[in-house]
């Protein structure tokens, strides 16, 4: 019994802070759908168009700090432009006037947000469709628009944080009047 419970007690003084650091990490997941709220639709300036959000969701005991995401790639290719990685806006950011030097420019939206944890849960902008045209135009600080050419496409998205592993996933888009 003296050699289980010294083993045990050497366990714990070489292994317990990362155990516990791994039961408290945020944990993330996402989720795209085709109803609201994850869609929202904007009847400004006489168009109608449709906006899609992910949902990231912290299921972690502690906040994911300064959390990210970015649209990695898109396949097929659009023909148009070349897709390079972009950073996506956050839907509840406020804008940052903290690097700005010239305060006649419009402010720039943040780029990363913390997510409370115990299932809280943030949008993110991921694109947006014109109803009558056939352009897809991903929310991000480049604002990539492509023709939709293809019946379907594959983004690839990773989220990542200080405090997180960056974490991946493929959403599945298609573009139909």
């Amino acid at each position: 019994a003296l050699v289980i419970i010294t083993s045990l007690a050497v366990l714990v003084a070489l292994f317990g802070q990362n155990f516990w650091d791994w039961w408290n990490s945020p944990k993330i997941r996402l989720t795209l759908k085709n109803k609201e709220p994850h869609i929202v639709w904007d009847y400004s300036h006489g168009l109608i168009k449709k906006l899609f959000r992910i949902k990231i969701i912290n299921r972690g005991n502690n906040v994911a700090k300064n959390c990210y995401a970015k649209v990695l790639s898109v396949s097929p290719q659009p023909k148009e432009k070349f897709f390079e990685p972009d950073t996506l806006k956050w839907s509840s950011a406020p804008k940052d006037i903290r690097y700005i030097n010239d305060f006649s420019k419009e402010p720039i939206y943040r780029e990363k947000k913390d997510i409370t944890p115990k299932k809280g849960w943030e949008f993110c902008d991921l694109f947006s469709c014109l109803m009558g045209d056939d352009r897809i135009t991903f929310i991000s600080s480049g604002i990539r628009e492509f023709l939709a050419w293809e019946k379907l496409y594959f983004v690839k998205i990773e989220i990542c944080g200080d405090n997180i592993k960056p974490k991946k996933a493929i959403l599945k888009i298609s573009y139909s009047k």
